[in-house]
């Protein structure tokens, strides 16, 4: 379904994209490290774009887990280090990237909040593909329609 992005969403997008340009400006010519980060600069950009243009589910999940990735690998780089690399400082882009996307999260989840119920979801809290609502469960014994019923216990 296509929504319009909100003010927020487009905010998150910036913030989105400031994150992939700090990932990006980190990539220097080391293993798996640029790797990564050069991976996620790049995804992390195209999901900015298109959660500008377009709103899209798909393009904020992408733009969350870019977000909670790159938090969790300067968390872990700060706090544990990394494998196969000795004791690194955690500097001013490490710091950056920290708060843009602590950033892209909260605008993320502002946006999600302010929007309230997607379309088309009941408003009375019942879920609309549940097998079976409680009321009938309770008429037919707590059984469910697909299962036999239960067998009477043949020990006294």
């Amino acid at each position: 379904m296509h929504r319009s992005p909100t003010p927020l969403a487009r905010s998150a997008a910036a913030a989105g994209a400031a994150l992939a340009v700090a990932s990006l400006v980190r990539v220097s010519s080391a293993g798996y490290l640029s790797l990564l980060l050069g991976v996620m600069g790049l995804v992390g950009a195209l999901a900015a774009v298109k959660l500008w243009r377009d709103g899209s589910f798909e393009a904020r999940l992408l733009t969350t887990l870019v977000a909670a990735g790159s938090l969790l690998g300067t968390v872990l780089r700060a706090t544990l280090g990394l494998p196969g690399i000795g004791h690194l400082t955690v500097g001013w882009w490490e710091l950056l990237a920290a708060v843009l996307a602590v950033a892209t999260l909260a605008l993320l989840l502002a946006d999600r909040l302010r929007r309230g119920r997607a379309p088309g979801v009941p408003s009375d809290g019942r879920r609309p593909y549940a097998r079976s609502r409680a009321a009938d469960r309770a008429h037919r014994g707590g059984r469910r329609r697909d299962r036999a019923p239960a067998r009477p216990d043949p020990r006294p």
